[in-house]
């Protein structure tokens, strides 16, 4: 009786031409925003494979320098009064201290189907000693500040915000067509209940919207990760059953409507007001509340701040610093010096730049890490304000979710700032010594150094974060499908 459910409704549907119309706008918005997507995970990963490439030939270059450097030193020296070349220029610990390669991160496979937020911070930062923690992440995309702030047209923005209104303009007659035509009655007089006569419209409707919005994210993962190998099948599995539990919530939401036993203009303005309550209200009350209760400290206090220690710390003498700085700290001395001789023989580029900003970068931190710290306890108090606040909207569960599975939600963005600060720690402590005790990059050095390694989120950990979304959509999705069943009963067929 299902099977010929759904061949009478589809013969209704395709004799009104409305479902060709929305299928048909429903593909063009798939296709563009898969474009759309796809080009702009391709232009990142041509960034992240430029700057690895750039952070390798840097790497090579400087060390093929040592080497020659290092030859020179064992050839016979023909002149006594001329020293050997000083391949480094006159200042071989700049280079200890410039080595600062960029950390990269490099795209998740399901990129192109969820910008998300990684339009809003590159996947890339120079380390350097010469850069507090407080200057690691200043760059921004160079790009028009209002298209950053509408966010890109995406699957993810074609799944939260479109799907839910194709799947209202299938569904809000769902029932009430039929009685209002008449036709309610004729049908029900047939050995069948209303319940599985509004189930049969129901599965074909979500078939007409799911699977074709389904097969568009197969392709654009096959399309933007060139195949399902490194992670993408069980993200794309994932994806898949948050987009189906999300058009499931929909679906049941206007069987819920449509049971109460209103007229069609009804169904339409209650099922316009829960999309706009749950796709638009919810989420920006959401968001005015977190940054209402744990607002942010004012950047300008930081830049502030920043340029008050500078002033502060530049008001002394480079020389003076530095000597003060050895007096401080006799472990940094130069081999075979006191801190009163240990700018002798030093360069005036080591003397003005080299030393002096590396302390003052050092310093600076130092002094802004309390603010630091605030700016970080109140983003940590606002994300976790989100995430309990998004089960009070499914329309936030599922683009958490699927900002998750793209790799450009919050989560992964702090873990590479947290690696990022982690490995600038790891690159001060190996560099800044050399550069204080003025000495020269061997070799053998370059093969030492620490070196930046991405260090993807376990798979179980993302996997439990989108399930758990998940489960919030099922839980009120199985509710509404529940209560629309249960009116069902009281159901009037005369309207």
């Amino acid at each position: 009786m299902l099977k010929h459910i759904i061949k009478q409704d589809w013969r209704t549907l395709a004799a009104e031409r409305t479902v060709f119309v929305v299928t048909l706008l429903l593909a063009l918005g798939f296709g563009y925003a898969l474009y759309n997507g796809v080009a702009f995970a391709r232009a990142r990963r041509e960034a992240v494979t430029a700057k690895l490439s750039e952070n390798a030939k840097r790497h090579d270059s400087h060390r093929a320098d040592a080497l020659r450097y290092e030859r020179e030193l064992n050839q016979p020296v023909k002149d006594p009064a001329k020293p050997p070349r000083m391949l480094f220029g006159s200042m071989p610990w700049l280079f200890a201290g410039s080595l600062g390669l960029d950390a990269v991160q490099p795209a998740a496979p399901l990129a192109a189907l969820s910008v998300g937020q990684a339009d809003l911070y590159l996947p890339y930062t120079k380390i350097s000693i010469f850069r507090g923690r407080h200057e690691l992440f200043n760059e921004a995309e160079n790009e028009n500040p209002l298209s950053l702030l509408d966010g890109r047209f995406d699957l993810a923005f074609v799944i939260v915000y479109l799907l839910p209104l194709v799947i209202i303009a299938l569904s809000y007659s769902l029932l009430s067509a039929e009685r209002e035509q008449g036709t309610l009655a004729l049908v029900l007089s047939q050995p069948l209940t209303l319940s599985r006569f509004a189930l049969g419209k129901l599965l074909l409707r979500g078939s007409l919207v799911i699977v074709p919005l389904l097969v568009f994210n197969v392709i654009g993962a096959q399309w933007s990760a060139g195949g399902f190998g490194g992670g993408v099948w069980w993200r794309l599995l994932l994806w898949c059953a948050v987009v189906t539990g999300y058009g499931l919530f929909w679906l049941l939401a206007a069987l819920a409507v449509n049971a109460l036993g209103r007229g069609s203009a009804t169904n339409a303005l209650w099922l316009a007001a829960i999309w706009l309550a749950v796709v638009l209200v919810i989420p920006s009350l959401v968001n005015l509340a977190a940054v209402s209760l744990y607002p942010m400290p004012a950047r300008i206090e930081q830049v502030q701040a920043v340029r008050e220690a500078v002033n502060e710390i530049e008001q002394t003498e480079e020389a003076t610093r530095l000597v003060n700085f050895y007096r401080a700290r006799p472990a940094f001395l130069p081999a075979g010096r006191t801190p009163e001789t240990a700018l002798d023989g030093a360069t005036p580029q080591f003397v003005k730049t080299a030393a002096p900003s590396t302390l003052t970068a050092e310093e600076v931190a130092r002094r802004v890490a309390p603010m630091l710290a605030r700016f970080d306890e109140q983003s940590r108090r606002q994300q976790r304000f989100a995430d309990a606040a998004r089960f009070l909207s499914p329309a936030m569960l599922t683009q958490f979710a699927l900002n998750d599975l793209a790799g450009s939600g919050a989560a992964r963005h702090e873990s590479f700032r947290a690696q990022v600060e982690q490995y600038a720690a790891a690159h001060r402590i190996f560099f800044a010594p050399k550069v204080l005790r003025q000495e020269r990059m061997m070799a053998a050095d370059y093969d030492l150094y620490p070196r930046y390694q991405w260090r993807e989120e376990p798979a179980s950990t993302v996997a439990r974060r989108v399930l758990i979304g998940v489960t919030g959509l099922l839980i009120p999705a199985l509710l509404l499908g529940w209560l629309g069943l249960y009116a069902l009963r009281r159901f009037s067929l005369a309207g």
